[in-house]
């Protein structure tokens, strides 16, 4: 939390209106694990554990986060409401809690305590899972009572439970809940509870990136953040010291169509002129002529299409090594990265139509065949990976989807990026 607190400082820091966006998965956490336990010092190990479980009961909040990094850092609050974070923004509605808490509490009481909210989750939603049969939890008085709220919801209200003290999560290798004291007393005494959710809505709140768009001539500020992304990786730099994205947004407006016109650019000095300015200015040349006859959506940027078909750059290694018959997770290995990413490789060369060797990436037949109705139920090869995993389950990890998502893509000859 102390990483992600000072990276949240650095928005706004050109000083125009910014909105700081954390990217969250719950199947992230135990790729984190995997990690962790390759650590050979066990107070190590221990300490990173609960700086994860930490990291994750933030990202599953349910009450302002300026608060709880407040409280976390040992200042106190004295507001309810920060009117900053996502919580605090989002319009909210109160409910009944009553029952659907009695349920999740009993459900966690009944399974031992030993689980995770996942797994209670699955016991009340009566889902056959191996885990739920193996150890008996498809006979308990709780299997499959809950049918007006799904998954997602389930978990949701449980944090809602451990905000109100009546859950706890254990920390450690295998992160489970139990019910608190005020917990059992609640069921006991069958109090009445009311919580809040988000209300259902379209846009909970205009997205500042959206107005930006509208005024950059047709996408031409992501080409130019694509642009200065590919020429920081080249020089191994961080990406604002090429510009900044209010000189990306200068260009984006202006137009410039030489190097004298693109000195008059907010942040555009003599040295970034030799160093950036020719290819800049291609770009946004390139951008104008094609402006006029442009008519559909492009899904992958010029600057990254160039980027993936350039010889020996990262995607043209990870092509490489998979035309040798190395799975995604050896190439993974090889490479010193994580299989999302080379997953994520695999996506951008497909949506550039480039052939890639998946066979020995694929997951058997039987897991294949599940995958492969999921896409096609939740929409095909444009078929978003969180619907895909609504209707798989935890059975199988995202970067099996992607996977399987691609070959489809390829094999069909079409591919929409989320």
């Amino acid at each position: 939390l102390e990483a992600y607190y000072q990276e949240t400082g650095r928005a706004g820091r050109d000083g125009l209106s910014s909105d700081c966006v954390l990217l969250y998965s719950y199947g992230d956490k135990s790729r984190q694990e995997y990690f962790i336990d390759q650590i050979d010092d066990l107070l190590e190990r221990k300490r990173s554990r609960e700086k994860l479980d930490q990291v994750v009961e933030f990202c599953q909040l349910q009450t302002c986060r300026r608060s709880y990094l407040l409280n976390y850092f040992g200042d106190s609050v004295t507001q309810s409401s920060c009117r900053g974070c996502d919580i605090c923004l989002t319009p909210r509605e109160k409910f009944d809690a009553t029952v659907i808490a009695q349920k999740i509490l009993s459900a966690i009481i009944r399974t031992g305590e030993r689980f995770g909210i996942a797994h209670v989750a699955a016991v009340l939603l009566g889902s056959r899972r191996k885990k739920v049969l193996q150890f008996g939890h498809d006979s308990l008085s709780v299997y499959g009572i809950v049918n007006d709220f799904d998954r997602n919801e389930i978990r949701e209200i449980a944090g809602l439970l451990v905000a109100e003290g009546l859950i706890y999560r254990n920390g450690g290798e295998y992160a489970t809940v139990g019910v608190t004291d005020k917990g059992r007393q609640f069921l006991k005494e069958r109090q009445h509870l009311t919580l809040s959710l988000p209300k259902t809505v379209e846009t909970a709140r205009p997205r500042r990136v959206k107005a930006v768009a509208a005024q950059d001539h047709s996408g031409l500020f992501e080409r130019l953040r694509d642009l200065r992304r590919e020429i920081a990786r080249e020089l191994e730099v961080p990406a604002f010291v090429v510009f900044n994205d209010a000189s990306l947004q200068d260009m984006a407006r202006r137009l410039p169509m030489n190097r004298e016109q693109f000195s008059g650019i907010s942040g555009v000095g003599t040295s970034k002129l030799q160093q950036f300015g020719d290819r800049f200015l291609a770009e946004i040349r390139k951008h104008k002529d094609a402006s006029t006859s442009e008519t559909g959506h492009t899904q992958t940027s010029y600057a990254q299409s160039r980027s993936v078909r350039r010889e020996g750059s990262t995607y043209a290694q990870t092509r490489d090594l998979l035309a040798q018959g190395l799975s995604i997770r050896q190439v993974a290995h090889q490479r010193g990265l994580t299989p999302g990413t080379i997953a994520s490789h695999v996506e951008m060369m497909v949506t550039s139509g480039i052939e890639v060797d998946l066979a020995l990436s694929l997951p058997q037949k039987e897991d294949m065949g599940k995958i492969e109705a999921a896409i096609y139920q939740a929409g095909g090869a444009s078929a978003k990976l969180a619907d895909v995993m609504a209707i798989v389950g935890e059975e199988f990890n995202y970067d099996d989807l992607r996977i399987v998502r691609a070959h489809i893509a390829q094999s069909n000859g079409q591919f929409d990026r989320e």
